[in-house]
């Protein structure tokens, strides 16, 4: 027990416990923020037109996670055992990003059909 008194007393310690709570702070307000926004919206909206807008958000989320490729880990580990490639890995991944990206944006295009307008559960066309 004294051992982390001892270690909740040091400058380290300090700025740890400072910089998490900061995080958790805004965490926190993160996710307040996001609940009532949410709610205001479906108020808004109203439950047809709010389910429309998740359906939506859904399939762009999705794509989202396709186009990234996972690049953020592998991006970040590389840059670190090779600065000196930073220029290479940068231009590589953004060019592959925006190829897996354009790839997504021409299956949803294939993969749904075109609608004019959205009423209700069914798409019509325009």
């Amino acid at each position: 027990m004294r051992t982390v008194k001892r270690f909740l007393q040091t400058a380290t310690a300090q700025r740890y416990l400072f910089n998490s709570s900061w995080m958790m702070a805004e965490q926190l307000l993160r996710i307040l923020s996001g609940v009532f926004v949410g709610i205001y919206i479906a108020r808004y909206l109203g439950p047809e037109n709010f389910g429309v807008l998740s359906y939506v958000l859904a399939i762009a989320t999705f794509m989202i996670a396709i186009s990234r490729l996972g690049m953020d880990a592998i991006l970040v580990r590389e840059l670190i055992n090779a600065p000196e490639k930073e220029q290479l890995l940068m231009g590589t991944a953004f060019w592959m990003m925006v190829v897996a990206a354009l790839g997504c944006y021409i299956c949803y295009i294939i993969a749904l059909p075109p609608c004019g307008s959205v009423e209700g559960d069914r798409c019509r066309s325009a």
